[in-house]
């Protein structure tokens, strides 16, 4: 089960979807991740390296969002990836919701104009901003939520 759709209420909401909790979808996968050392990019110098998933682990710890809408019926949906992503819109809560209608891309924070995405196949690819956007109309589905951390 993806952590987004473990980590939901009785009624089907998300229990952590927003900004202050954007850690808890890293946390909940800690025995399969080993280290958090892996939740921060290396050249992301705004997080800082955490030495546990305990009770000291947030979001200044963390250099990716979470794709909220995950679904396994959708092989090319966004897992994860990094956090410099945008659609030229505020980001309300923590959650920068994507679709269609505006372009997607990378800011020039981390990668410059590239960042690295985790597809719902287990894939991971490095893209520019053309192929950003070029996944984001493969994902099978026109609207998707990232939880930036």
């Amino acid at each position: 089960m993806y952590p987004m759709l473990f980590l939901t209420n009785v009624d089907g909401s998300l229990k952590f979807a927003d900004a202050t909790n954007a850690f808890r979808y890293f946390q909940v996968m800690s025995n399969e991740l080993g280290s958090p050392k892996v939740v921060r990019c290396p050249s992301d110098r705004e997080r800082v390296i955490a030495t546990n998933f305990g009770s000291g682990f947030g979001n200044a710890n963390v250099s990716y969002f979470t794709g909220l809408d995950a679904d396994e019926a959708w092989p090319k949906i966004f897992l994860a990836g990094d956090r410099n992503v945008t659609n030229g819109t505020a980001v309300q809560n923590g959650v920068l919701t994507v679709n269609t209608n505006r372009p997607i891309g990378w800011t020039a924070e981390i990668h410059g104009a590239s960042g690295n995405l985790c597809l719902g196949d287990g894939s991971v690819v490095m893209l520019n901003n053309a192929g950003l956007t070029g996944n984001m109309a493969a994902s099978e589905t026109n609207r998707f939520r990232l939880l930036l951390p």
